[in-house]
């Protein structure tokens, strides 16, 4: 009784249900049918579902929800999805990347209640919210049963909300449509637009054969003609190479400006100065950047820190705190560098230095900063200290 269908946007990515019993006691337990991922952040679309509750009115139960999940309400008003009343909630809450925007869709039809849940950095919210109109008008129960509670306990004068005109109504990006199954298996089955390759690159982390651009480590020889530029310019030497892995096509470097160890895909230079290390392609324009720095408040209070000085430089640049790799990532669009406008991110976690923090940050453009983002991946997380000898 709980399959249902609504649209899926391109290029996201359809993060696999847990199979576990859930305990439907709790009245904040649901199952989830359907759990979404934006490829560049923390934006995410969900379907979830529990048998109704025993009394109370729907608003009844969106408001207790919300207060569950910390959610300050902002609107709470009658809506309609494919004729289907509803109760449309708003709000923001806190976490650990900042404000972030909630729009949810609490829906009881036979006595199942559906949670159409989208959430989004606050930062960003303006950016995605068509996006989210779309995916919540979609949805449609595959039986439909009818209300056995009111579908909301009206506190204002505002007509229902019709989310399925809205979300025919404006240009939207290509999706498709899926269905949602309680079913483990059969909802990991409905991302039919994505090939096998696709959904492995999505899932598997990144390695160096992937974005290695060419097929030896002639750019890390010190007398490359490019190196030797750079180093009668003063900017810097070319880190020691340790080890050479023809077939997965990185070699391994130690860089004396962060004192670690890492791998560095084919075909990248790096340069290091004793105060950084810079990685970047010749071709792309793409600039990896490495140091330590001070960090006695944590990580995250440094990210904040360097987002506010840009901020106050950019504007008009966005600026979107997440989680990459497990670590704190604060990613900015549109910076105006030189006259350019380009993309960075910056990737901070504690290093083996005690109080000081390894700060990564990724310049490119648009187009680029895929590419770029996987390359800093590989790095990150082939980084050891000098002593660990995993590579020897």
């Amino acid at each position: 009784m709980l399959s249902c269908t609504c649209l899926f946007p391109d290029g996201w990515v359809q993060v696999p249900t847990p199979d576990e019993t859930y305990d439907f006691d709790n009245p904040g337990v649901f199952l989830p049918l359907l759990v979404g991922m934006a490829p560049y952040g923390a934006v995410v679309f969900t379907v979830a579902a529990r048998p109704a509750f025993g009394d109370g009115t729907v608003q009844d139960w969106a408001e207790f929800l919300a207060a569950q999940n910390n959610l300050r309400l902002e609107t709470v008003r009658d809506a309609r999805v494919n004729r289907l009343p509803c109760v449309l909630v708003e709000g923001t809450m806190d976490a650990e990347m900042g404000v972030m925007r909630s729009r949810s869709v609490f829906l009881e039809d036979g006595q199942r209640l559906y949670n159409i849940g989208a959430l989004a950095p606050e930062a960003i919210w303006d950016s995605v919210r068509v996006v989210f109109d779309r995916l919540l008008g979609s949805f449609a129960p595959d039986e439909v049963h009818g209300p056995t509670a009111a579908p909301l306990r009206q506190m204002t004068s505002d007509p229902a909300i019709d989310l399925t005109a809205l979300a025919t109504t404006e240009t939207r990006p290509a999706a498709e449509e899926v269905r949602a199954e309680p079913a483990p298996a059969e909802v990991a089955d409905a991302t039919a637009s994505a090939t096998e390759e696709e959904r492995a690159a999505n899932d598997t982390p990144a390695k160096a054969a992937d974005v290695a651009i060419a097929d030896d480590a002639a750019t890390l020889d010190p007398e490359h003609i490019i190196n030797v530029r750079l180093r009668d310019v003063g900017a810097g030497l070319v880190p020691r190479v340790l080890n050479v892995v023809e077939r997965e096509r990185y070699a391994v470097v130690g860089a004396a400006a962060i004192a670690s160890l890492f791998h560095v895909p084919f075909g990248w230079h790096v340069i290091d100065d004793g105060r950084r290390t810079l990685i970047f392609d010749v071709p792309g324009g793409v600039q990896i950047s490495l140091n330590l720095r001070s960090a006695p408040d944590g990580v995250y209070t440094l990210l904040s820190s360097v987002g506010d000085e840009l901020a106050s430089a950019n504007p008009e640049a966005l600026f979107l705190k997440m989680e990459l790799l497990g670590m704190p990532c604060l990613a900015i669009r549109d910076l105006d560098i030189d006259g350019e406008r380009l993309d960075q991110a910056y990737v901070a976690r504690a290093s083996h230095h005690g109080e000081l923090a390894l700060v990564c940050r990724v310049t490119a453009t648009r187009d680029d900063m895929t590419r770029a983002m996987n390359t800093a991946e590989v790095i990150l997380m082939s980084m050891h200290a000098p002593h660990d000898k995993s590579d020897g």
